[in-house]
């Protein structure tokens, strides 16, 4: 087994009043369900509880095969450059785990971790850009394509 789609998406919105987090993952859920299909996904997450919220509403429909909170999903805009390296490491380290990786991660990495991850494991410029609440990119290691979902 070899990755053949990574799925880098922002966390829910779960800092509001009421269910707004809750709804946004039950969106992602229904848009990425096409995309996993029968896959047994790894999701990696942030150690933020957004995120982790966000993860467990994605574990729950999918059978997932790999579920676990690292600090290299995480940092500050100023600690971007330092920090955000770990993520394409610790993505090399589950490579043969699943055919999918799902990351769920905060705005700071929406932009860097698709462009980073397509320059050292594809040889290709994918540059994702920035995003809102519960999107993300899904990146085709196969193909090298990226498209939003």
């Amino acid at each position: 087994m070899s990755l053949k789609k990574l799925v880098v998406i922002r966390n829910a919105n779960f800092m509001t009043e009421g269910s707004v987090g809750e709804k946004q993952a039950e969106t992602l859920v229904e848009r990425l369900a096409p995309i996993i299909g029968s896959v047994s996904p790894i999701v990696l997450t942030s150690p933020r509880e957004s995120a982790r919220k966000t993860a467990k509403s994605i574990c729950k429909k999918f059978r997932v095969r790999w579920f676990s909170a690292s600090d290299a999903l995480w940092c500050t805009r100023e600690e971007l450059t330092s920090k955000a390296p770990q993520s394409l490491t610790l993505i090399e380290e589950h490579w043969d785990d699943s055919e999918i990786i799902i990351i769920i991660t905060h705005a700071n990495y929406m932009d860097w971790l698709p462009k980073a991850f397509a320059e050292k494991f594809l040889a290709v410029d994918l540059d994702g850009g920035d995003i809102g609440y519960t999107r993300g990119w899904v990146i085709d290691c196969v193909n090298k394509t990226i498209v939003q979902v």
